[in-house]
């Protein structure tokens, strides 16, 4: 099943009470309005005939009392059920989102991935909510105008279901190629949200160098198409509310025409005909009806169409096999990589084995595939050729929970969330305690940057909120790794320039680090390199050379040797 209609199915079968109500209440709501005109009739003909009227005066006065009130909560239980079926969607899709391979992301924009868990969302509300209640009223009055003009007469009940099937021809065709409109519509809106996103991510870029004209000159094109589009989507909208009057206009001629035809030839009464005409202003409400309900399931068509999507591409199947703690063994045999955008292989045929409680320092020019070499062993990125293992375990069948607790990854580009120190630190999981939490700073160098905090674990950090320095922020996320206690971390240290007293830190840290756990770092720093037990030098995705940096550094033809006599400046 895909997933727009999985989400759909589940949505509509785990929908709560609310969704009950609603039903029920449009449903009687619907049955109200049919008395309406039934005891309307028996007033005016009980007056003309001077006949007592005290019961059908009742019965008008109870149905014009709960019909109203019915509408009203149906439409507040209506609001209720939609926003938690659209909520309970965005959960979904969100979650369906975040679980995309990499390829997905590399192909998705941020504006286009926002729009589909919001904005697709939210235009699902009404099918879930108003649009279904609708529905149900709908198809209630149809069958109990139907009874109550049937008991008229057949020629009667005829008449209205023919005006009904025309009308409601006539709107569904003026509706036929409404969904591919407001899709149409939906994508442009995705794409302004993309060119917004990237034109305030590069923002200072984009003002050093005066260009504040090239943003106007993206959104333009951007605009004009979005323009365009909700214009043709709202105007073939407006084609279907035409012919919806015309209809309405149709349906009183036709009641009148019925009305005084039967009265004259004596087969009914005046009462007969009051209540003739009000069927027929009832009967124009499903056709209204109709018109809207189309609305919103062309809309959610296309919006469906967008979400089942996401069904197109899965993360690859991974194993349940987990993966022990302490220090991990890891093994690269015959293993070659290439990104789907590109035609070049970055990493070619490599082998190399690290020992369990080692740490290796990766070195190599821009592009020798150094990021691209942990990639694949945090199994962020899955190797075409070859052969990965942790602890000799192809890392395919490791499970994802027990692989992302044991191996962690602390990048160049730290990601600090606009939260607490404390949910910066572990990333939101609340079965650390404070205790654990300050330790993990002490040890990762930040004790007297941690002491200068007025608030301490309850610091806002973040955009507008206490900013961080590079080396900071690499030390915070060591911190994160020291609070989870993997066994195996890959570190790409920060190529910014970082003060001398931030990388003492760093050295530090790193060296609590590597107590008992395997380390592999793509290192930038020359002190790094010669702490590391082994060294790797990378050139277009393969291994130059790998060794103790002690050992190499006593082989003049070495290639480590070169690099170091001029302080590794070629790669570092």
């Amino acid at each position: 099943m895909q997933l727009g209609q999985s989400l759909t199915l589940r949505i509509a079968l785990t929908r709560n009470y609310w969704f009950v109500v609603m039903i029920g209440l449009a449903t009687s709501e619907a049955i109200l309005l049919v008395l309406k005109p039934r005891f309307t009739q028996q007033i005016i003909d009980a007056i003309i005939q001077q006949r007592a009227m005290q019961w059908a005066l009742g019965g008008f006065a109870v149905v014009a009392i709960l019909a109203p009130l019915c509408a009203w909560a149906s439409k507040i239980v209506a609001s209720q059920s939609g926003w938690q079926a659209s909520n309970a969607i965005r959960h979904a899709v969100g979650q369906a989102i975040f679980q995309q391979p990499l390829e997905f992301f590399r192909t998705h924009g941020v504006g286009e991935l926002s729009e589909r868990i919001d904005a697709d969302s939210g235009k699902l509300q009404g099918v879930f909510g108003s649009a279904t209640a609708q529905f149900v009223s709908a198809v209630v009055l149809i069958v109990s105008v139907g009874y109550q003009t049937w008991q008229i007469d057949i020629s009667v009940f005829g008449a209205l279901m023919g005006y009904l099937v025309m009308g409601a021809l006539l709107i569904t065709w003026t509706q036929r190629d409404n969904h591919t409109a407001w899709e149409a519509e939906r994508v442009a809106d995705a794409a302004l949200y993309d060119t917004v996103e990237e034109n305030f991510a590069s923002i200072s870029d984009i003002k050093a160098v005066g260009a504040e004209s090239f943003l106007s000159n993206r959104l333009t094109p951007r605009l004009t198409t979005l323009l365009h589009s909700t214009r043709t989507a709202r105007m073939q909208s407006q084609t279907a509310a035409i012919g919806s009057t015309l209809v309405n206009a149709v349906g009183w001629l036709i009641a009148i025409g019925i009305g005084v035809w039967r009265y004259q030839h004596q087969l009914g009464t005046i009462g007969d005909a009051v209540a003739l005409l009000g069927y027929v202003t009832l009967m124009s409400q499903p056709i209204e009806h109709i018109r809207g309900i189309v609305q919103e399931f062309q809309q959610a068509r296309g919006v469906l169409q967008r979400l089942d999507q996401l069904s197109a591409t899965r993360q690859p199947p991974h194993g349940t096999t987990p993966l022990a703690g302490g220090p991990i063994a890891v093994s690269l045999t015959a293993v070659s990589y290439r990104y789907p955008t590109s035609p070049d292989w970055v990493i070619r045929n490599l082998n190399v084995h690290i020992p369990a409680g080692s740490h290796v320092a990766v070195i190599g020019r821009t592009g020798s595939g150094k990021t691209t070499l942990g990639r694949l062993v945090s199994r962020i990125e899955s190797a075409q050729h070859g052969a990965v293992t942790l602890n000799g375990v192809a890392i395919d069948q490791i499970s994802t929970a027990s692989l992302r607790q044991q191996v962690a990854v602390v990048s160049q580009e730290v990601d600090l969330f606009h939260a607490t120190l404390r949910d910066n630190v572990t990333c939101f999981d609340p079965d650390y305690n404070d205790q654990h939490i300050i330790a993990a700073l002490n040890d990762a160098g930040l004790a007297e940057w941690y002491a200068t905090l007025p608030e301490q674990l309850d610091t806002l950090l973040g955009a507008g909120e206490r900013e961080l320095s590079p080396g900071e922020q690499q030390l915070l996320a060591i911190a994160r790794v020291l609070l989870r206690q993997p066994g195996l971390v890959i570190l790409d240290e920060a190529s910014a320039h970082i003060d001398p007293v931030s990388e003492q830190r760093l050295s530090a840290a790193l060296a609590v680090l590597a107590q008992q756990r395997t380390v592999i770092t793509i290192a930038h720093r020359l002190s790094t390199v010669r702490a590391a037990d082994m060294v790797v030098v990378l050139a277009e995705g393969q291994i130059l050379e790998m060794g103790a940096p002690t050992i190499l550094a006593q082989q003049p033809d070495s290639h480590y040797a070169r690099l170091l006599a001029t302080n590794l400046q070629e790669v570092l």
